[in-house]
């Protein structure tokens, strides 16, 4: 898993960078709409954000410290992402590409098209936007922890109530399994902290203007293709082959 999990994250930064440069290409150069540069800078974030995801999934191994910073990165990514995704722009591209994909689709009906139009804006858009949500909680969660850790027992109470609040705003159903889990631990940790402040450390519960803010840990950035192919089992799909008789 370790190995396949490395791969992955150099994938997704050999692709986020092939779309930053179709984005920089195509505004220098006249291409057809589907070449939107803010729906290409829009999946370069995107594959950004979740090569963050991957090394979040490593934070385990971290220090709480460094696992708040590798969330707010992720945070950040998937809100780029999603900001650019919501641009009329991008939402035009994203309609033509789906009547391109219609035009060459064996099954040429009006659902088969209102499916292929709605994909990003109904499935993508609101999984950016909850991911983002998520990572959010979890950059919270990590800081109140490492308050804990730190015996700045106020901070750990305020964090805490920030990571409930951000999980809340999240209501797309396909998370709603990962987001009741996360919830149950970010409810029982907000207990808990409430609890021991409000019997024990007496402590103050600072105002957000007070706080410094967690600064994201760069974790990922775009890396340019240098080999190609990537791989020998490479195959060309958009080379089309003509048969004459």
């Amino acid at each position: 898993m370790e190995e396949q999990m490395k791969s992955a994250l150099k994938y997704f930064q050999l692709s986020s960078d092939a779309f930053s440069f179709l984005k920089d290409y195509v505004n220098t150069n006249s291409l057809s709409v589907d070449f939107e540069p803010a729906l290409l800078a829009c999946i370069s974030w995107l594959m950004l954000a979740q090569a963050a995801e991957l090394a979040y999934l490593k934070s385990a191994s971290f220090k709480d410290e460094v696992a708040a910073k590798v969330a707010a990165y992720a945070a950040d990514y998937y809100k780029e992402a999603y900001t650019l995704v919501k641009t009329e722009s991008s939402k035009k591209a994203i309609s033509e590409v789906g009547r391109f994909a219609f035009a060459f689709s064996e099954f040429r009906d009006n659902r088969t098209l209102n499916l292929l139009r709605t994909f990003f804006l109904q499935e993508i858009m609101p999984i950016m936007f909850v991911k983002r949500l998520l990572f959010q909680s979890k950059t919270e969660y990590h800081a109140g922890n490492q308050a804990q850790t730190d015996r700045k027992y106020g901070i750990k109470v305020h964090a805490t109530d920030l990571t409930d609040q951000a999980v809340n705003k999240c209501t797309v159903a396909v998370f709603t399994p990962t987001l009741r889990t996360n919830q149950e631990k970010i409810t029982k940790a907000a207990t808990a902290a409430h609890k021991d402040n409000d019997f024990v450390y007496q402590a103050r519960i600072p105002d957000s203007k007070t706080l410094e803010t967690i600064l994201a840990q760069p974790i990922a950035k775009p890396l340019p293709v240098i080999l190609f192919p990537l791989t020998p089992d490479f195959r060309d799909n958009l080379t089309f082959q003509f048969n004459f008789f």
